[in-house]
């Protein structure tokens, strides 16, 4: 099962350009940092947020996301696909979740 709706994107966009990274528009909710920059957030299917902080970026998984895919994962997933970024599980309280202890 696809994670990104590439055809939306195709549709938008036309072909991609290179084999890089796709904008947050498209990510669909099964997707590991989906975002509130995706099309296809909403009450029922909240998306983390992106934010750049200090000159880095920065994602906040919201509870919808934390609970598909797991602390574990994302920080592995964070690790291994956005070393640049950092993955706060401290502030997510602003987002409608708890903080986790």
């Amino acid at each position: 099962m696809s994670d990104y709706d590439y055809e939306g994107y195709h549709k938008k966009y036309g072909p991609a350009k290179s084999e890089g990274h796709y904008p947050d528009e498209f990510k669909l909710p099964n997707h590991i940092t989906f975002s509130t920059d995706s099309r296809y957030h909403s009450d029922a299917t909240p998306g983390g947020r992106w934010e750049k902080v200090n000159d880095r970026w920065q994602y906040t998984p919201s509870d919808f996301v934390l609970r598909q895919h797991g602390e574990e994962k994302l920080r592995r997933y964070i690790r291994d696909n956005e070393p640049d970024a950092v993955l706060n599980l401290i502030t997510r309280k602003r987002l409608g979740g708890q903080p986790l202890q």
